[in-house]
């Protein structure tokens, strides 16, 4: 368990402790420490195979982890939300798929997937707690990010996302992008793009929307990053470190769906936290052990 008692007088990375410790899977002697579990048969080669691939890549695909029954049932809900709220606003409207599995059981199934959890557990050296869902019917397009300045965690790295695909998704629905070995480049936080300290929720959004993306685009052009697009089957989960950088491709056929589910975890025991937001997370309970 990873453990930390240290809460700050205010929710930002520069004003964190040293951290003492990091992510198993991040540290120098990462391969070294897998090949001793290897050896131990803590890990069978599969596993030891999957965890040299997070290590270099920042993420992993499992193929065909759920069943096609569940992933209609969780698109069934997302399409009742649609149409209980399609007159709302378009912000607004998005925001109704933020944390849907209030309103979804088969959201809150997916959330607890008994073949993913025992991997995230793996991958974050601690219990993978649940924090937050986000349903989408279609692509977001949004542009190329890291989610570690929105979802944070002292010690830094104890975050990942898993990306669940609902639909089989083709190359002109708005494919998820992400580049392969982003992970391990200097965070990018409210610091860097100057977001002041004690900033109201609305200037820090401003100021994100005004920066962010331009400064995350740069380190693109500046280590000559390629993306790679996900054009998972349905069933399938990608799963990515928080500091990967990932986006969305433009939608290129107009009535294109992408249905999928996002969830975020962080790792039991870990401050949890939004450097953009500057305020603590809650873990909302939904791993349920013992």
């Amino acid at each position: 368990m990873v453990m930390t008692d240290l809460p700050p007088v205010q929710y930002r990375r520069e004003l964190m402790p040293p951290a003492a410790i990091q992510p198993w899977l991040d540290r120098p002697d990462a391969l070294k420490e897998i090949d001793r579990r290897l050896k131990k048969g803590e890990l069978d080669f599969s596993q030891a195979a999957e965890l040299r691939q997070w290590h270099r890549d920042g993420y992993l695909v499992f193929e065909g982890l759920f069943d096609a029954s569940l992933a209609e049932r969780i698109n069934a809900d997302v399409r009742a939300i649609l149409e209980a709220h399609r007159d709302l606003p378009i912000d607004q409207l998005k925001r109704k798929f933020e944390n849907a599995y209030h309103e979804s059981e088969a959201t809150r199934e997916a959330v607890c997937l008994a073949p993913l959890l025992p991997k995230l557990d793996l991958l974050l050296g601690s219990e993978a707690r649940p924090h937050q869902t986000l349903n989408l019917p279609y692509s977001s397009q949004q542009a190329t990010h890291s989610d570690e300045i929105l979802f944070t965690t002292h010690p830094p790295g104890y975050m990942v996302a898993a990306w669940f695909a609902l639909e089989d998704i083709t190359p002109d629905s708005g494919p998820l992008k992400f580049y392969p070995g982003s992970h391990r480049l200097p965070y990018v936080g409210s610091r860097e793009i100057d977001i002041p300290l004690g900033a109201s929720e609305e200037e820090a959004g401003r100021l994100y929307d005004e920066r962010y993306y331009d400064r995350i685009a740069e380190v693109v052009e500046t280590h000559g990053l390629e993306p790679q697009a996900f054009l998972g089957k349905a069933g399938d989960v990608l799963v990515w470190h928080s500091n990967l950088l990932h986006g969305a491709h433009f939608t290129t056929r107009a009535e294109a769906t992408r249905q999928s589910l996002i969830v975020h975890y962080f790792a039991e025991g870990v401050l949890i936290y939004s450097d953009l937001w500057q305020r603590a997370c809650e873990d909302p309970g939904l791993r349920r052990t013992g």
